[in-house]
């Protein structure tokens, strides 16, 4: 999420038919949301839109994102990138709780996973690859 300013749920989504090892890319089309079922239990559910027109993408992923997922095994139970053991998606609140935890051991307060969104972002303007709030918006979705 740190180098593709990923929302959770479109980090969560990834499938391996998202990802163009050739041109180094990713779509962004879905997302995982939690909702309640019908007796009330929260489950993650995979929505095949994204949050706004403008999050729908063809993201240019860059050397560290595409290390990233070329150090995750395929998992032949599983279209998802990043998923359980079982082949599910990740849960979004597990995903939150391994962050807190990780933050616990540094000593390091209580973060959101969307604080990556924003370091993301950080560094596009900080490197001029984007100056203004409207392109920011177009890249990230």
């Amino acid at each position: 999420m740190l180098n593709t300013g990923l929302r959770v749920g479109e980090a969560a989504a990834l499938k391996w038919s998202d990802y163009d090892r050739e041109n180094k890319t990713i779509l962004i089309f879905t997302t995982l949301i939690r909702t309640k079922d019908e007796n009330g239990k929260y489950i993650v559910e995979e929505q095949e839109s994204v949050k706004t027109k403008n999050s729908e993408r063809v993201l240019k992923l860059n050397a560290k994102a595409i290390e990233a997922i070329e150090a995750v095994p395929e998992n032949s139970n599983s279209d998802f990138i990043f998923c359980a053991n079982n082949g599910k998606p990740l849960r979004l609140r597990n995903i939150q709780n391994k962050l807190d935890a990780i933050l616990g051991r540094a000593g390091i307060p209580h973060k959101s996973t969307h604080v990556f969104r924003h370091t993301y972002a950080s560094k596009l303007f900080a490197k001029g690859i984007v100056n203004s709030v409207m392109k920011l918006s177009k890249k990230g979705g």
